[in-house]
């Protein structure tokens, strides 16, 4: 099958996991949210029984949190401490980051997605949600074929600071650079993938294989190819309001440019019209 078509099927099988999962929020846990979810993807025939981003454990992350939002400030979930817990509970003034793994089990090719949710009455919450979308929204238009990663760093950081966004807080460890980067490539995406691997050889294939978004990479974006937009935004001018993310997928097929987003649903089931308009 044609990886960027199947890049789209396997995010549109995670998109739809999360949807139903987050369809009834109330007096959950992060533990709880993410055992469903992952139980969810362990069912699903088209795709292996969990994430390949592991730790943390299955591939995903529930974070919750209010007011001072010290929970969602996290550099990598690989860290223990940002791993879902039982004594965590949503409710309507939540905050929640939430990031879903998956691997297509036929391809090896990942479909991951995630998002910020929060369904309160804080105007300045939700106007800096929707901002940082519309800030990331806009990152994934300057994209271009025959452009280096590095060249689409700096673009994207001028939008950023334009908007009086920054990240904060980001550790990669596969990064040669370590630190902030915006999103990876899909490995498989350009090279098919090896075929008659074990699952834990797939994870450490898509986990080393990845090309990051930063401001040295000169690898050039050629007409066929996907690759993550990520980045976790604060705004410089209100620091008290939450680490923001949301995953977009760019993928080009023969050049043509498709946004893998897929989020209204998720807005809609969790309460968030203020996303929709």
């Amino acid at each position: 099958m044609d990886p960027i078509a199947t890049i789209k099927k396997t995010r549109a099988i995670t998109t739809e996991i999360l949807k139903e999962s987050v369809a009834s929020l109330e007096e959950r846990s992060e533990a709880h949210l993410n055992s469903e979810v992952l139980k969810s993807i362990s069912e699903c025939p088209e795709l292996y029984p969990a994430g390949w981003y592991d730790p943390p454990p299955g591939g995903c992350s529930m974070l919750f949190d209010k007011r001072s939002f010290e929970r969602l400030g996290y550099e990598t979930l690989r860290d223990p401490k940002f791993w879902p817990r039982t004594d965590i509970i949503f409710d309507d003034e939540t905050v929640g980051l939430l990031y879903v793994s998956t691997i297509d089990r036929a391809t090896g090719l990942f479909g991951d997605t995630g998002l910020t949710i929060y369904r309160g009455s804080d105007k300045k919450i939700r106007a800096h949600i929707r901002e940082v979308y519309d800030t990331l929204r806009a990152a994934c238009d300057v994209a271009e074929v025959g452009m280096t990663f590095a060249q689409l760093n700096e673009e994207i950081m001028r939008i950023f600071l334009s908007r009086h966004k920054t990240i904060r807080w980001m550790i990669t460890y596969n990064d040669p650079l370590k630190g902030a980067n915006l999103g990876h490539t899909v490995p498989g995406s350009m090279v098919e993938q090896p075929k008659g691997r074990s699952f834990e050889e797939v994870r450490q294939w898509i986990t080393r294989g990845r090309i990051f978004i930063n401001s040295v990479e000169e690898f050039t974006i050629p007409t066929t190819c996907a690759f993550t937009i990520e980045a976790r935004l604060v705004d410089t001018q209100d620091e008290s309001l939450p680490n923001t993310f949301f995953h977009f997928i760019i993928a080009f097929s023969d050049g043509k440019k498709e946004i893998l987003a897929g989020f209204d649903d998720i807005f809609r089931g969790v309460g968030m019209d203020y996303m929709l308009s």
